[in-house]
């Protein structure tokens, strides 16, 4: 079994739409504007890594953040628990009977290296059917129930496994130093639980909710980047506002598309608005300040505004 060492944050395939020249992205990092594979760009060594984690660490995770969620939000968060709970039982269970055998070691370890990075492989395959209708301008997918659910999960599970939102939270957990630590083994159930809630949610307002797909004609094309779905009212990189109460979830699609979703509506819609410049410049400043290291176009003059 091959360890799958280059492990991505933002989806390969996502990335795609900002291609220029076939296969090369522009991405601004360190300050530095620079033309990338999108194989190389928002990853890092075994992000995933899943093989530290401890029972007792799942237990934290209930205490800190689960015993206070609602009924049904709670019911399935001890549900994506107990999972987890086997894997790290069997685990330990494997590792007790052949500690001294390294062939089982090797490929114990290396199957929870890859577990994370498989599964987020999945929903990216399924997806690539929405993303290709919103290219298209084609929203009809969103009013039926199975593929609304299924894009739901596609954008909350991007919105949670990115490396600025782990941080966000390990930062926050910084006023409680207990947790730190515990919180980086466990992130990856956590980031888990919190997407499929969200995702849940969601889908539970589909009555309630619009979509609204913006068209940017303009000659200030949205870009991307390593934050690529963002909730437009939060704050990013604080560890002192508290989380925000609102959701109203915006992430381009492509240098002329993006969408908007709002699950606070009267009723279900659809609808296109097309953006002016000034409005383009203002999403891609919310994309900016969301992202952690790295921003993404088609063309190297569409990120020079955000060179420090």
């Amino acid at each position: 079994m091959q360890r799958k060492k280059s492990q991505h944050f933002v989806w390969r395939r996502y990335l795609q739409n900002w291609v220029f020249n076939g296969s090369l992205i522009y991405r601004l990092k360190n300050n530095e504007i620079k033309g990338r594979r999108p194989l190389t760009c928002a990853c890092q060594k075994y992000f995933y890594r899943l093989d530290e984690i401890t029972q007792r660490d799942l237990n934290l995770l209930f205490q800190w953040y689960i015993s206070g969620m609602g009924i049904i939000a709670k019911k399935h968060a001890i549900k994506i628990l107990t999972v987890f709970s086997a894997l790290i039982h069997d685990r330990d269970a494997f590792l007790s009977i052949s500690s001294n055998n390294k062939d089982v070691s090797h490929d114990l370890e290396t199957l929870y290296i890859n577990v994370e990075e498989d599964y987020h492989s999945s929903i990216e395959n399924d997806s690539i059917r929405f993303l290709d209708s919103l290219a298209e301008e084609k929203t009809d997918f969103f009013g039926e129930s199975k593929s609304n659910a299924e894009f739901n999960l596609y954008l909350t599970t991007q919105y949670f496994r990115t490396k600025n939102i782990q941080e966000d939270y390990v930062n926050r957990a910084a006023r409680f130093p207990e947790q730190v630590e515990s919180l980086k083994r466990s992130w990856s159930v956590l980031r888990f639980i919190f997407a499929h809630i969200m995702a849940m949610d969601l889908s539970n307002k589909i009555n309630k909710t619009s979509l609204l797909l913006l068209q940017n004609k303009s000659d200030i094309p949205f870009i991307t980047g390593d934050q690529p779905v963002i909730n437009t009212r939060a704050t990013y990189h604080s560890v002192i506002n508290d989380l925000p109460e609102e959701l109203v979830l915006y992430c381009p699609i492509s240098p002329t598309i993006a969408i908007l979703i709002d699950p606070k509506r009267n009723e279900y819609s659809t609808g296109k608005y097309q953006v002016t410049k000034e409005e383009a410049t203002f999403y891609n400043n919310l994309i900016s300040q969301a992202s952690h290291q790295e921003l993404f176009a088609q063309d190297r003059s569409h990120l020079e505004p955000y060179l420090k």
